[in-house]
C-alpha cells in the first residue's frame, strides 16, 4: 500500500470511527465528554475525545485531561476548527494513532503521542492548522506530520498551509506534499509564487532527533527532517537538529510526483555526532529557495549544499523519460536539455499542465545560498552527489544546473559581478550584474524576538539596478500568538 493509499484509508476509518464512538448530535454523556460551546472537557481515551470532536462547534476548545490512553484508529477533525490542548507534553499520552486533519485549521498542542510504525497524522487541504509543544515520536524514522493539499477527484483544489512549532520530535519525518501524487503537482506549480508569504508549511523553534540505528549506524545520516514533493514548500527556521538534515525532491516520473516547489532554510542549529560515511546537511533536487544563516556544529562527510536533478541521471519513464535534450516536457534550451522542468532554479508553470504536449515554460527563480557556516567554514554548492552517474552525465548536469546562472552562493568578496554579498545597505555596490544577491542586514523587521533589523535579500533585475526581492515572514509565525499557549521552554530557541 503506497502512503497515499494509506493517507485516504487513514483519514476515512476516522469517520467511521467518529460516527461509532459519537455520532453527530449524540449526547456527550455517553462518554467522559463534558461542556457545551464554546469549552469542551475530555478524558483522554478515543471514545471521549471523539465524542467530543463530534459535539463541538467550529471555534471551540476541548481540554484533555491528563493520563494515557491507546487509540487504535486516528480521530478525524473534519471541516471545522477545534483547538485540543492535553494537560502537558508527558502528561496526557496518546499511543498508536493521533489526528487527522481535513479543511480545518484546528490546533493540537500539549499531547505526547507515541505514533506506531506507519500511523502519521495527515493535515489535508487545511489553512491555518498548528501542532504545537508536543512531544511525538515514530519507533523507527518514517512519515510522522505529513501535510498535502486536498484532492477533489481530478485536481487539487487546497493546498495545505500551517505551523508546526515548539514540538519534540523523535524520529519523526515532517513531510510537505503540495497535492496527491495522483494529480502530481500540476496545480500547485501553476499557482504564483511569492518568497517570504504565509503560503507554506511553517516549521520553527522544534527540536528533532534520529535514534533509528538504520539512519545513524556508522555515521550514516540518510534520514530527513523535513522534505517536500509534488509541488510542496516548506519554511524550516530556528529549529534544532539532530543526526538529520533538510531535503527537497525534483520530478520523480512518468505519470506523477512533479518535484518541490521552494524552501525557506534559515536560522537553524544543525547538530551531527557521527556525520560520517554518506552524509550532508542539505540535499535539494529541484525547484527554487533560500538557504541562509544556518549553524553546524560539526561537519558533515558531504560538508556542502548538495543539488542535482534525478532526470538527469535517470530515465523516469513514459513519457517523460531523461533530461538530456530529446524530452518534450524540459526547455530544451541547449544540448543538455537545460532547463529540466522542475529543476534547481525553476519556478511557475507559464499556464496549466496536464502532462500534454507541447509542455509550458517554467519562470526562472534561481535558487539563493548564503552564509552557512561549519567548523570548516562557509558551505558551498556541490553538484551530484550521487556515484551512480557516468561521467558524461555529470558533465550535463553542470550544464544544467549553473552557479549565477540558476543558483547564486556567497562570495566574501563581493563586488556585484557574481554570486550573493552580505553587508549593510550602504555598502552594497552601486553595479550589479542582473540575477546576483545582496543581503542588507541593517534593512526589515521580521524577527520580534530580536531588537532591531533581521535583514532583506535585494536582487538585481537588471543591469545595476537592485530591487526588493524577499523579506522573511513575521517570526514568530503570528499563528503563535494564540492566547492559551502553554509557555516554550527556554531551550527551544536557537539564535545561531
Amino acid at each position: 500500500m503506497t502512503k497515499k493509499q494509506m493517507t485516504r484509508w487513514s483519514v476515512q476509518l476516522a469517520c467511521c470511527v467518529l460516527a461509532v464512538f459519537a455520532p453527530w448530535g449524540a449526547s456527550p454523556a455517553s462518554a467522559a465528554c463534558t461542556g457545551s460551546h464554546p469549552t469542551w472537557t475530555s478524558t483522554p481515551d478515543q471514545a471521549s475525545v471523539a465524542s467530543c470532536v463530534s459535539s463541538a462547534a467550529s471555534g471551540a476548545t476541548i481540554n484533555v485531561s491528563a493520563g494515557s490512553a491507546a487509540w487504535s484508529t486516528p480521530i478525524a477533525i473534519v471541516d471545522k476548527n477545534l483547538t485540543i490542548i492535553g494537560a502537558g507534553a508527558g502528561s496526557t499520552v496518546i499511543s498508536t494513532r493521533g489526528f487527522n486533519l481535513s479543511n480545518s485549521a484546528s490546533r493540537i498542542s500539549a499531547f505526547t503521542f507515541n505514533l506506531g510504525t506507519g500511523n502519521y497524522m495527515t493535515f489535508e487541504g487545511s489553512r491555518g492548522f498548528r501542532i504545537d509543544h508536543n512531544t511525538i515520536a515514530m519507533p523507527g524514522w518514517d512519515f510522522c506530520l505529513f501535510a498535502i493539499g486536498s484532492f477533489n477527484g481530478t485536481r487539487s483544489n487546497t493546498p495545505a498551509e500551517g505551523l508546526i512549532d515548539n514540538n519534540t520530535l523523535t524520529n519523526c519525518r515532517i513531510i510537505a506534499y503540495g497535492e496527491y501524487q495522483d494529480t502530481g503537482g500540476k496545480d500547485r506549480w501553476s499557482e504564483p509564487y511569492t518568497p517570504g508569504d504565509v503560503h507554506s508549511i511553517y516549521v520553527e523553534d522544534n527540536v528533532y532527533t534520529i535514534t533509528d540505528p538504520a539512519c545513524t549506524s556508522g555515521g550514516t545520516i540518510l534520514c530527513n527532517f523535513v522534505d517536500h514533493n509534488v509541488g510542496g514548500k516548506y519554511v524550516a527556521r530556528f529549529n534544532t537538529i539532530n543526526d538529520s538534515y533538510f531535503e527537497g525532491h525534483s520530478l520523480q516520473s512518468g505519470s506523477a510526483e512533479r518535484g518541490g516547489r521552494a524552501v525557506e532554510i534559515y536560522n537553524n542549529a544543525l547538530n551531527c555526532a557521527g556525520c560520517t560515511a554518506f552524509s550532508r546537511p542539505y540535499f535539494m533536487r529541484g525547484g527554487t529557495g533560500m538557504i541562509f544563516h544556518n549553524v553546524q556544529n560539526k561537519n558533515y562527510a558531504g560538508n556542502f549544499i548538495d543539488f542535482d536533478n534525478v532526470r538527469t541521471c535517470e530515465n523516469r519513464g513514459v513519457p517523460f523519460g531523461q533530461c538530456d535534450g530529446t524530452s518534450f516536457i524540459d526547455g530544451n534550451n541547449d544540448s543538455s536539455g537545460w532547463a529540466c522542468r522542475d529543476q534547481i532554479g525553476r519556478s511557475t508553470d507559464a499556464s496549466f499542465w496536464d502532462f500534454s504536449s507541447p509542455a509550458p515554460s517554467q519562470a526562472s527563480a534561481p535558487f539563493y545560498v548564503w552564509r552557512n557556516t561549519s567548523p570548516a567554514g562557509e558551505l558551498t554548492v556541490s553538484l551530484n552527489s550521487w556515484a551512480e552517474c557516468s561521467a558524461a552525465e555529470n558533465a550535463r548536469m553542470a550544464q544544467q544546473i549553473m552557479d549565477d546562472r540558476d543558483y547564486f552562493q556567497y562570495e566574501a568578496s563581493f563586488t556585484g559581478t557574481s554570486g550573493v554579498g552580505e553587508g549593510t545597505l550602504a555598502s552594497r555596490p552601486a553595479t550589479c550584474t542582473t540575477g546576483v544577491g545582496y543581503w542588507a542586514t541593517d534593512q526589515g523587521e521580521g524577527n520580534s524576538r530580536l531588537a532591531g533589523p533581521d535583514g532583506q535579500l535585494y536582487r538585481c533585475t537588471a543591469p545595476d539596478t537592485w530591487t526588493l526581492n524577499y523579506t522573511p515572514f513575521p517570526y514568530p509565525h503570528p499563528l503563535q500568538s494564540i492566547s492559551g499557549m502553554p509557555t516554550a521552554p527556554s531551550n527551544l530557541r536557537i539564535v545561531p
